[in-house]
């Protein structure tokens, strides 16, 4: 590549990275702005704990609060609850409140007018859950006798039109509630009332409290209404807690959603499975309390996080880098001529220049995709084999994983600043294509690595000469490589590999099939301890170390399997890239948990090479030895034969 190409690309990607920059400093600044957090605990559950313990509820408030509780939650009186005598004695005997919201939900029904309650029998097993409104006295004694806020959870069910969203909402707000977490499995309005149930909370000014991790129907669309404005929200579900889950991981889990991944509202439950249950629940509340200030955010009402958006001219230079990376590897593989080299730029600046002033959604993830893929692969598509040993292999290896590793970073910041909107920065919308963007820099890595380790593409190396195009030579190795016999190794080899890549797919995401095991958790423990921030597992005991020694190796001259080594220490690579792409978690969180994973995974990978160098003179001691003990070879102390 002649210097004013390479110098033409390298602005282009100096260019992108210091958009990416811009963006990640503004998303900096409204991220750590967000401090307060709500700690709420479930009105129901200190009802139990009442019955439980036997303590009074007022004494079982005051006690809370004084733990650091800030909220608590009001579920919706259900048509259920109030003909089983809950909560009064004759179910028929309705309060004004309840009558009302019968009306409203039903109004040619009936069902308000049958003083006998013969209709509300007759529509229990249809109509349990239809929400009826709230206990209003309760709500007035949380906020002005224990100082307790109220966060309403509306019952969907039954509630689609129009008419039935308003009054749901209007309930929500009576009870004094600046927040609203709906109950059951589907958002308020799913049946076609979204549009109503944005509104609403507008006009009522009630906050959409979003529960991460347990999905709603309907939720997207209602936050993409209200223009991802909203709140997410942490809770661990009561089965999780009368299983496996303790108090400790609970604090950790909490702490970690609300450091890690915007969460403002931790919507705590009770444990029912410790031996002293009043004692061991205030202890875990403070717990809570205590980890969430120390970590710096303060317990109170929880406020919207004001994203922001990149625009349209960091965009132009976000899409200039892409294309800068994806030409550069154009001319690395077919050595293009300056014609077709100026004439794909031309169209890459034309092409930018357009999506930059439309900004389509898609494109944006497109663009994602493809700097996801480019970005993890390019930094070892561009290493080459020395001849034979180099001087100082460790220090080259080194340089090289620290450039390798700053592409990936670097990559990372322009793909996060390309989706970088509310939607996505509130898990609202989704970075498409992920999982795929973790594969393909495997495969291309790999592929291109196993056909450079070929005779035949050094040999057609050396014959067309190093100016023209590799592409020739990469199809010759590869053509070589598939004509191998397979070996049984050479499958179970195969299949281990795919058992590592399908590993790490249903590993990686936040709601990951696979659990730790115990001697991982108590590990990621560890790291959160000592660490801000825990790097990722796979790159500090996997990925790093294996890329670094693999290097190491490669600059040592060795040829025979480094390949292989090379294309799995990718793993590194892409979960360093993959970082960046989960945009709901802060990014300074993302840069200190790369920085971590790269000084802790090289020195892992010191650690492992000085393992390898050991046994490696090891092994050349005993060869030296067999050679010297064969016959016609001089012994040690014996004379040079004549």
């Amino acid at each position: 590549m002649t210097p004013l190409k390479r110098g033409t690309l390298i602005v282009c990607m100096l260019l992108g990275l210091a958009a990416a920059l811009v963006a990640a400093v503004q998303r900096i600044s409204t991220e750590g702005a967000n401090r307060q957090v709500a700690l709420a605990l479930d009105l129901r559950d200190l009802q139990r704990m009442a019955a439980l313990t036997g303590r009074p509820l007022g004494e079982l408030l005051e006690a809370v609060k004084e733990r650091g509780i800030t909220h608590v939650t009001l579920t919706e009186w259900s048509l259920e609850d109030l003909l089983s005598g809950l909560p009064y004695p004759n179910p028929f005997m309705l309060p004004p409140n309840v009558r009302e919201e019968l009306q409203r939900k039903f109004p040619d029904s009936g069902v308000v007018a049958d003083s006998s309650g013969a209709t509300l029998s007759r529509l229990l097993p249809i109509l349990r859950d239809v929400g009826l409104g709230y206990d209003l006295h309760a709500a007035k004694a949380l906020r002005s006798q224990y100082g307790l806020e109220i966060i309403a959870r509306p019952r969907a069910q039954f509630s689609g039109s129009p008419t039935a969203v308003k009054a749901s909402l209007a309930a929500a707000q009576a009870t004094g509630a600046k927040m609203v977490i709906f109950e059951g499995t589907e958002v308020l309005g799913n049946s076609g009332a979204l549009a109503e149930t944005a509104e609403g909370l507008a006009d009522h000014g009630l906050a959409y409290g979003m529960i991460e991790l347990v999905p709603q129907m309907a939720e997207n669309a209602l936050a993409r209404r209200l223009k991802s404005r909203i709140l997410r929200v942490h809770s661990i579900s009561e089965a999780e807690m009368a299983q496996d889950r303790t108090p400790a991981r609970a604090v950790d889990r909490f702490l970690l959603a609300v450091k890690e991944r915007k969460v403002r509202v931790c919507y705590l439950r009770l444990f029912f499975n410790q031996g002293d249950l009043l004692e061991s629940n205030l202890s875990y509340l403070s717990e809570v309390s205590g980890a969430t200030r120390a970590a710096g955010y303060v317990p109170g009402e929880p406020e919207y996080f004001e994203l922001p958006e990149t625009g349209r001219l960091l965009r132009i230079a976000l899409y200039l880098a892409l294309g800068a990376v994806a030409l550069w590897l154009l001319q690395e593989f077919f050595a293009l001529s300056l014609s077709w080299f100026w004439g794909l730029f031309v169209i890459l600046v034309a092409g930018v220049v357009v999506e930059g002033m439309v900004g389509a959604s898609l494109s944006a993830d497109l663009g994602a995709f493809l700097g996801a893929v480019v970005f993890a692969s390019m930094g070892l598509l561009l290493l080459r084999q020395p001849e034979g040993a180099t001087r100082h292999p460790l220090r080259r290896a080194i340089g090289a994983f620290l450039g390798i590793s700053a592409l990936s970073l670097g990559g990372g910041l322009v793909v996060a600043a390309m989706l970088t909107d509310p939607p996505h920065l509130m898990s609202v919308a989704q970075f498409r294509g992920v999982k795929l963007a973790q594969v393909l820099p495997l495969l291309l890595v790999g592929l291109v690595l196993v056909a450079r380790a070929m005779p035949r593409y050094r040999e057609t190396r050396l014959e067309l000469g190093e100016a023209q195009a590799e592409a020739f030579s990469l199809r010759e190795g590869l053509v070589q490589a598939l004509g191998f016999a397979v070996r049984y190794w050479h499958a179970a080899l195969v299949l281990l590999i795919l058992a590592a890549v399908a590993v790490l797919l249903m590993r990686s995401g936040n709601e990951s099939p696979l659990a730790p095991a115990g001697f991982e958790r108590a590990f990621r423990s560890l790291l959160d301890r000592l660490l801000w921030v825990r790097p990722r597992t796979k790159e500090i005991l996997f990925g790093h170390p294996l890329l670094l020694l693999s290097l190491i190796l490669f600059f040592r001259g060795q040829k025979h399997g480094v390949w292989l080594g090379l294309t799995l220490g990718v793993v590194g690579q892409v979960s360093l890239l993959n970082t960046f792409c989960h945009l709901h978690t802060p990014v300074l969180v993302s840069l200190a948990r790369a920085v971590h994973g790269l000084w802790m995974g090289l020195l892992v990978g010191l650690a492992l090479w000085l393992v390898v160098s050991l046994f490696l003179r090891w092994r050349d001691r005993r060869l030296e030895g067999a050679e010297e003990g064969r016959p016609g070879t001089s012994g040690a102390g014996s004379a040079p034969l004549t």
